[in-house]
């Protein structure tokens, strides 16, 4: 008797245990989801197209990084037109603005970028001044490890002088590039 009242209850304590195993999942999952972060990339296509895509996505972006910021093969700054209307109206929706500086995979841009990463730096806060951006997407891409410093430290440049707004972030191949 006593043998099968210890069954029940240690079946009712194992039930227990994993409902609220599920339970406490099922709540730090949905506390996740508040906390979602959404961004795109906005490349190719005209300005209104790009407003269009933003405005389909009803309100799930946080951020959006247009194609603004180039290097050039001989690894200075190429500014892309900037749109204000983009701006505006990506402002208007709550949206940040973190335009992405790219060598679109040309190793020798990028290897030349970071031969001078004070003077990029400088050269990319002084578009983030002028157009109040919200920082920058740092996408450089196909680097080895032979760039590892200089890639490191045109992100802590920005980082240490406050200098490219509250949100960078990183593309690319930068986990490989930076260990």
């Amino acid at each position: 008797m006593i043998q099968k009242h210890f069954k029940k209850v240690s079946k009712i304590m194992i039930f227990g245990l994993l409902a609220a195993i599920l339970l406490m999942n099922f709540s730090v999952s949905a506390a996740w989801l508040d906390e979602k972060y959404s961004m795109t990339y906005l490349y190719g296509g005209t300005v209104q197209q790009q407003i269009e895509y933003v405005e389909r996505t009803n309100g799930s972006l946080h951020t959006v990084s247009p194609n603004w910021f180039d290097i050039k093969n001989d690894g200075s700054l190429k500014l892309n037109p900037v749109s204000t209307e983009l701006l505006s109206r990506m402002r208007d929706a709550g949206i940040k603005v973190v335009p992405f500086l790219s060598n679109h995979w040309d190793r020798t841009a990028g290897i030349n970028a970071l031969k001078n990463v004070e003077k990029l730096a400088s050269d990319i806060a002084k578009y983030v001044e002028q157009y109040n951006l919200d920082g920058v997407n740092v996408d450089l891409e196909n680097l080895t490890h032979e760039q590892r410093e200089q890639h490191t430290e045109l992100i802590k440049l920005p980082i240490e002088c406050g200098c490219l707004g509250g949100i960078r972030s990183f593309g690319g191949d930068a986990q490989r590039a930076c260990t």
